[in-house]
């Protein structure tokens, strides 16, 4: 991906008066944290479309989520739904606002998956 991708989406998001962006450093360390949770979302999906990538597909691909059925049978490995949000974070850091969203978000799909 390049610096052009990266910059005409960054213009999507915050409009013509968004600095251009020099480095992914920059991108990094400068612009995406000062996106809100929802908005760095934006930004990574329309950043994957502009570059060809489903994120979704390529989750999948590289087997990066729990079947339903080996879900149900993390209590093997000493785990129980209680603490199944931990798992995630072991994947991505996960704090704050995007903590709290990741948890509300899959905790009907855990809850349906394990009965």
């Amino acid at each position: 991906m390049e610096l052009r991708e990266i910059n005409a989406v960054a213009h999507e998001i915050n409009g013509p008066q968004q600095a251009e962006l020099r480095s992914r450093s920059q991108v990094t360390s400068e612009f995406i944290p000062t996106l809100s949770a929802q908005r760095r979302e934006v930004f990574k999906s329309r950043l994957a479309t502009a570059v060809g990538v489903h994120i979704k597909d390529l989750a999948r691909q590289a087997a990066l989520y729990l079947s339903p059925g080996q879900l149900a049978h993390t209590w093997i490995f000493g785990f129980e739904m209680a603490t199944t949000p931990f798992l995630t974070s072991i994947v991505r850091c996960l704090s704050g606002l995007d903590f709290s969203n990741e948890i509300c978000q899959n905790k009907s799909t855990l809850e349906a998956s394990v009965g």
